[in-house]
């Protein structure tokens, strides 16, 4: 295997999941010894091309905000499209999503996209008999268009009864999943074996870390782009990844699983500053070994 082969296979693996969880971690599939078959290197390929072809094409903030507003479809919620706008540039932060020139130079694009997304979910009405100023266009669920129209030319409606975009809430119970992965992620940290030894270099520590434990910790610090073909602050993301996935592995255990980092940190610490109570100081927080471990 060639150096330019393992980094193409390194950096596609993330877009395929079980390729992922046993890469995590590997940084050079030479070192570590990697064999692949050319058949299963082919379909790798392939699918992987055809993933990275369709994540091109996902605006993440995009279908969260179809999701959202199909709920206010079935309540029969009439919106302004301002309204929605503010709600896509709310989510695309959220996704860490970059939104695209042609939403902010023209509007239209924006409603053409959400037409295309939504079919017939929803009627866009503009009403005729306002000032431009005051002529907003309004997203109206089709199931429920007679009754929203009549209420729109109803003036005496009372201001309050406006009903704003609410937030998306899955139907499933999601305290549930979050504690199923963190169940999960546990047992994982729990199974791996501890650090032996005094070596502190980052290939001992990926080895300490669970390919569950570092996926999560990846995909939190680096957001969206994890899931896109990018190498952007790549050694950044998994220095702070493996730094909090170190500290995560020894306080589970109870400080009985030791890591590079905690053995390199402490060992440092008491040869450059003789420190009792700097060591102990760090002990406390979980960065590093106790005092007397040093010792």
């Amino acid at each position: 295997m060639t150096k330019a082969m393992s980094d193409q296979i390194l950096q596609a693996s993330h877009l395929d999941y079980k390729i992922h969880v046993r890469l995590a971690g590997v940084i050079d599939l030479i070192a570590a010894e990697a064999k692949y078959h050319l058949t299963c290197l082919s379909k790798f390929t392939r699918s992987t091309s055809k993933v990275k072809q369709d994540s091109a094409d996902t605006d993440l903030a995009m279908i969260w905000l179809c999701r959202e507003l199909k709920q206010s479809a079935h309540r029969g919620y009439v919106l302004l499209l301002d309204d929605v706008w503010d709600r896509y540039k709310e989510l695309a932060d959220e996704s860490s999503a970059v939104i695209k020139q042609s939403f902010l130079s023209r509007s239209t694009t924006f409603k053409e996209k959400l037409q295309s997304h939504l079919g017939d979910t929803f009627n866009f009405f503009q009403p005729l008999d306002r000032c431009p100023s005051e002529c907003k266009t309004m997203p109206i669920p089709t199931e429920y268009q007679p009754t929203a129209v009549l209420k729109l030319e109803d003036e005496t409606q009372e201001a309050e009864e406006t009903i704003t975009l609410p937030r998306y809430e899955p139907d499933d119970d999601i305290t549930l999943s979050l504690i199923h992965v963190a169940l999960k992620i546990r047992g994982d940290m729990m199974a791996a074996p501890g650090h032996k030894g005094f070596s502190v270099s980052e290939d001992e520590a990926i080895t300490c870390v669970p390919g569950s434990l570092y996926m999560l910790l990846k995909i939190m610090f680096g957001g969206q782009e994890v899931l896109e073909d990018s190498d952007k602050d790549e050694n950044t993301v998994q220095n702070r990844v493996l730094s909090v996935a170190q500290d995560l592995v020894y306080c589970i255990s109870g400080g009985k699983k030791w890591t590079p980092k905690h053995v390199g940190l402490a060992c440092t610490l008491h040869q450059a500053t003789r420190s009792k109570d700097l060591v102990r100081l760090f002990n406390k927080a979980g960065h590093c070994l106790s005092y007397e471990q040093v010792l």
